[in-house]
């Protein structure tokens, strides 16, 4: 944001605005007037844990960690419907708290756009840099910007992908993008 503004003389400089994909999701869903208290980490895997543990069979030797599946469940717009029992127990656990996990954000506000109970950002154009890390949700809540007729675009390396660990599509995500959208290629 600062390197922006100094490069943009004026007020062209304070016309773009540089944020994460939460804190976009955020600004969304308060402004809608539907964003419950945001769970910190630590707060968050005791409600997955607690979850869980009525739920013993997600935790054998052979599936990932409560904390593991969940973030790749919550990683996509909608639930299936095959989900352990143990998403609906922490789903309902969050709402009863009144509160959202950082997963919920970006995926609250693209089923909110989808529905119209949350206004898209209002811009004209996106631009989302390091393009190899974003997941499904995050995917999806730019091409619903595109959708809603912004203009945008992606940039990244996906020989750079690290966040594997947090369902980040890598040259997957750069695929989709191409095939909604039809972009020029650089």
């Amino acid at each position: 944001q600062e390197r922006v503004s100094k490069a943009l003389p004026g007020r062209d400089g304070r016309r773009v605005i540089a944020r994460t994909f939460h804190s976009h999701g955020i600004e969304q869903l308060r402004a809608a007037g539907i964003l419950g208290r945001i769970l910190t980490p630590y707060e968050s895997s005791a409600i997955v844990k607690e979850a869980a543990a009525e739920f013993p069979p997600v935790l054998d030797d052979n599936a990932p960690s409560p904390e593991a599946f969940l973030q790749e469940v919550k990683s996509r717009p909608e639930f299936t419907g095959n989900e352990a029992p143990f998403i609906a127990a922490y789903q309902e656990r969050l709402r009863q708290l009144r509160a959202v996990d950082l997963q919920d954000i970006t995926r609250d506000a693209l089923l909110g756009m989808r529905t119209g109970t949350v206004r898209r950002l209002p811009v004209s154009h996106l631009l989302a840099d390091e393009w190899q890390d974003v997941d499904t949700n995050q995917l999806m809540w730019v091409l619903e910007h595109h959708n809603q007729g912004v203009i945008t675009g992606v940039v990244g390396d996906d020989d750079q992908s690290i966040y594997g660990w947090r369902n980040s599509l890598g040259f997957e995500a750069f695929q989709a993008f191409k095939a909604h959208v039809s972009p020029t290629v650089v």
